[in-house]
């Protein structure tokens, strides 16, 4: 139990260290940015049943962490150490997500709006000063551009009025660009978004997949009937993004079939991802044979290479279907 405890200080430990940054930020931002009576008659909207969420991350970040635990063994090796705090580090900002996303609302006063950054620290904008509003899929959400040296705001797509927000915003900001349809509803516009991103980012997240794989090979070579395994688990959830540009119609006369696709899609693969590590442990001799390390490197390059081939295949079907990808579909996402 002597090593358990160590482990289980050392992950509370790397947790803490997550939240004392995240905390460090925001004091900074908030003696920097003090509100001065701005939001004094502000009306609060929340996240809706987003909000849950956050509870669902922060209880499953806890119980990822009391699982590894549970299982580690009693010797660790040094490696197995880099293992722990990079969990710890993780479940640390998992709760802290789940912890912001329960706490998290929007505030609009007759001056301005304050929703969050990035970081989902609270961060204000004045009416006055905003100047294009456009949808990141990215956030998922409302990203409202300010004046030169005026940060972005977001205020989330999930938030309980997105239609009266959309209002506000368009009473109180007259002179601000924005570029989403005042009939455009809040789950059409993630969905459509999500889609888009994906294209339009393809080719820098093919990148960094592909540079996380390969800094895992000089540690672990790839097992190729495993990799071909996790190569098909990635190449299934290509296959919607991929057949809604190519025909169109489907994604705009049965939504709810392109829902089902992409969720079986989803389903398959999280079932067959694992089954590649498996055979992969079972190469190498079992999974009592590598430490906790080399376990942690084994699901890098995996979950890489799955990652990185939707990009590569989205890439390829853009450069041999150029037509269909040039097409206008939504111009509200970032």
């Amino acid at each position: 139990m002597q090593t358990q405890t160590a482990a289980a200080l050392a992950m509370f430990a790397s947790a803490v260290f997550v939240w004392l940054l995240w905390g460090f930020f925001w004091l900074r931002r908030r003696l920097r940015e003090p509100a001065n009576g701005r939001l004094a008659d502000a009306r609060e909207i929340g996240l809706g049943w987003w909000r849950w969420s956050g509870l669902s991350l922060m209880f499953g970040s806890v119980g990822m962490a009391a699982v590894v635990l549970l299982l580690s063994a009693q010797d660790a090796a040094p490696g197995d150490w880099i293992a722990v705090l990079f969990i710890g580090a993780f479940a640390g900002g998992g709760t802290l997500t789940g912890w912001l996303l329960w706490r998290t609302r929007i505030r609009v006063s007759a001056a301005g709006v304050q929703g969050y950054c990035a970081a989902l620290l609270p961060r204000y904008l004045a009416w006055d000063d905003i100047r294009q509003a456009r949808y990141s899929a990215f956030m998922e959400a409302i990203k409202l551009t300010g004046t030169t040296g005026k940060p972005p705001v977001y205020v989330s797509a999930y938030i309980d009025d997105f239609a009266g927000f959309m209002r506000t915003l368009r009473e109180r900001a007259p002179a601000a660009q924005i570029s989403i349809d005042a009939k455009t509803r809040a789950e059409d516009l993630m969905q459509t978004g999500h889609f888009e991103s994906l294209e339009k980012h393809a080719l820098t997240g093919f990148a960094l997949a592909s540079a996380v794989f390969a800094l895992t090979l000089p540690v672990l070579p790839p097992h190729l009937p495993a990799l071909a395994l996790a190569g098909g688990a990635g190449a299934l959830l290509a296959a919607f993004p991929i057949l809604r540009r190519l025909r169109p119609r489907l994604s705009e006369r049965a939504p709810m079939v392109g829902n089902l696709i992409q969720g079986a899609a989803l389903f398959a693969s999280i079932v067959m991802l694992p089954r590649a590590i498996s055979r992969h442990e079972a190469h190498l001799g079992g999974p009592d044979a590598i430490s906790s390390g080399e376990g942690l490197i084994l699901l890098m390059q995996y979950l890489s290479f799955s990652m990185l081939t939707p990009f590569l295949l989205l890439l390829a079907a853009k450069r041999l279907c150029p037509k269909h990808f040039s097409l206008p579909e939504n111009r509200n996402n970032t």
